[in-house]
Formats: C-alpha cells, sequence, structure tokens
C-alpha cells in the first residue's frame, strides 16, 4: 500500500477541484490547472473538501503510481493556491544578470553575453544583478527553469564562481600547494 497515496489532500479556502472524462481541473486564485490522469487506474473523489485518490485494482501493479498522482495533485493545488518560487544567486566579480522583455541577458565571464528566453508561465525578478528569483504555479517548470539557468555556469569548486540556488551547498576544494 501506499504511504502517500492513501493520505487525503485537504483543500484550502479558493481552491475548486473537478474531474472530468481523464482530467483532473484545479481552479484557484493564481490560475487554472489541468493534469490527465487515466481514471481506469485511479479513482479520484472530492468530498468534504478533501480529494482522496484509490487505486481501482488493489492487487495490479496499477497502484505503482498512486502516491507519484496524489503528489501531483497536491502540487497542483499549492500551485494555484500560492504558487512556487526559488532563488538563483550569481556569484563571482563581473556575473551579472539584467531583465530585457522576456528574455535574461547573462554576462558570466564569456566572451559574449549569454541570453535565456523565459518560457510561457513563468516570472523572472531580478533583485539585485546577482540575484533571481524564478516565480510559477508549475513546480515542474520551475525546477527545470532554475537547472538551465543553472547550466549555463556551473558552480566550480575552487573558487564557488557560477550560478547556485539558495539551499544549495557548494563543497569547496583546496587549491595547489607550494
Amino acid at each position: 500500500m501506499s504511504k502517500i497515496g492513501k493520505t487525503p489532500i485537504s483543500l484550502p479556502a479558493g481552491v475548486t477541484v473537478k474531474v472530468e472524462n481523464n482530467k483532473v481541473i484545479i481552479q484557484g486564485a493564481k490560475s487554472k490547472k489541468e493534469l490527465i490522469i487515466d481514471l481506469s487506474v485511479l479513482k479520484v473523489t472530492v468530498a468534504d473538501n478533501k480529494v482522496s485518490l484509490e487505486p481501482v485494482d488493489k492487487k495490479n501493479a496499477n497502484k505503482l503510481t498512486w502516491g507519484l498522482h496524489r503528489s501531483l495533485i497536491n502540487n497542483g493545488i499549492i500551485g494555484v493556491s500560492k504558487g512556487f518560487e526559488k532563488d538563483l544567486k550569481l556569484t563571482g566579480v563581473g556575473f551579472r544578470a539584467t531583465l530585457q522583455g522576456k528574455k535574461i541577458v547573462f554576462q558570466l565571464g564569456f566572451s559574449h553575453d549569454v541570453h535565456y528566453n523565459i518560457p510561457e508561465g513563468i516570472e523572472v525578478a531580478i533583485d539585485k544583478q546577482t540575484a533571481i528569483k524564478v516565480k510559477g504555479i508549475d513546480k515542474e517548470l520551475v525546477g527545470k527553469v532554475c537547472a538551465d539557468i543553472k547550466f549555463l555556469k556551473p558552480v566550480e569548486p575552487y573558487k564557488g564562481k557560477g550560478i547556485t540556488s539558495s539551499d544549495q551547498f557548494v563543497l569547496r576544494k583546496e587549491g595547489k600547494k607550494k
């Protein structure tokens, strides 16, 4: 049995969940999100301001996705009510970022500027030139955008220069000794 899948999801105020055909439609204050779920595998019920999932056939291997779909629905509910946010930090002399419309222009120590196009559904705010906030309703998309940005200049272990997230630990190495 799935420990995660068994627990029901409580709905915050202002969030509605509907199940139509093979879609779970989540409507909230920030936006609307649709998730596709195979209803021949899982049964989704909405009652008493709670959402619960249950596999149709408990002996089948279909219950492998029970906890996954519960987490996806929970992330959708959190996304449309509060949203998701990640912080990135640029470390290094001359490293900076500027926002130009739907594009971020990075200066990362290369001979050229690096341009990154912001996907639809993502908001980017640059506080200082070295601090970036990525916001959105889709947890997967926010994480992917942060991973793509961090891939532009990975952190090197000797001086710690590069792009890191706020909760990332960088293991520093000792340099050469004379």
